[in-house]
């Protein structure tokens, strides 16, 4: 999963996953950049892995980039 691209299902890219960690056990995607976005790693918000092309799909509520993590 790490270095893996993360895309919404508009098809904009999110960012690429650095780490994948487990807090009060929910588990996180960590993205690469300024803040460190975490996003969560399970339904109903991933979508599709697609491991041949490294891309996760996620389906993020309007505004979620937003929020402070």
């Amino acid at each position: 999963l790490l270095g893996m691209k993360l895309v919404n299902v508009d098809g904009r890219e999110v960012g690429v996953v650095k780490e994948y960690v487990v807090i009060a056990e929910r588990p996180l995607y960590v993205l690469e950049g300024p803040g460190e976005l975490m996003i969560p790693a399970h339904q109903p918000f991933v979508k599709h892995v697609d491991f041949a092309a490294k891309v996760i799909t996620v389906d993020l509520p309007p505004g979620f980039e937003d929020l402070p993590q």
